[in-house]
């Protein structure tokens, strides 16, 4: 007998006061069943769909291309033909985002801030939608004037008490603290790319 298969773990994360939306999640259109990960196309369409009920306009993946496992293409067209635009944020399992990140980040919260500035929210997933997840989504809402610690307190809180998983990734984030570019200008506005 099969054990029924799990749907992604999802919340939806609202930064008072912020045009901050997020859609926190595990992998989309990834099932576990009897303990072993299965992807299917029908899987993702499905979980795309029910985010685009949730506004969801950008979805940044913080997986390596050998973790997506209907390959990249069937990510980016599948988010494509929902409407969702789809970037690649490759960050190894349990780790931190590196310098061979930046340029990638900076690229994919320049869209974020688009995309909430027209009231849309933004999805972040990794295989479990914890560790990357959390860790990019903190760095996201420092960008709204949290610290590393409150942003993480808050993530944890309305998401999942894993959020930002490792010792590595936590500091990465406070780490962030030292310098005020990932810090608001203004409580409650992005900081302004240089």
């Amino acid at each position: 007998m099969s054990t029924p298969s799990s749907a992604p773990l999802s919340s939806t994360v609202k930064l008072e006061n912020t045009a901050l939306s997020l859609v926190l999640m595990s992998c989309p259109g990834v099932r576990v069943i009897d303990g072993t990960r299965i992807a299917s196309e029908q899987h993702l369409n499905e979980d795309l769909s029910r985010l685009c009920g949730r506004n969801v306009r950008l979805m940044l993946s913080c997986l390596t291309e050998g973790e997506l496992l209907l390959g990249k293409a069937a990510y980016q067209d599948a988010a494509n033909r929902h409407g969702i635009a789809w970037r690649m944020i490759a960050i190894p399992d349990m780790s931190a985002p590196t310098g061979e990140n930046e340029e990638a980040l900076e690229e994919a919260f320049a869209a974020a801030r688009s995309v909430f500035a027209l009231g849309g929210a933004v999805a972040i997933h990794c295989l479990a939608g914890l560790g990357r997840t959390g860790t990019v989504a903190a760095r996201l809402a420092m960008e709204y004037g949290l610290t590393s610690a409150e942003a993480i307190a808050f993530l944890r809180d309305r998401h999942d008490s894993k959020t930002v998983e490792t010792i590595e990734q936590e500091t990465h984030l406070r780490n962030l603290d030292a310098g005020s570019a990932h810090r608001a200008t203004q409580p409650g506005r992005p900081r302004q790319p240089e």
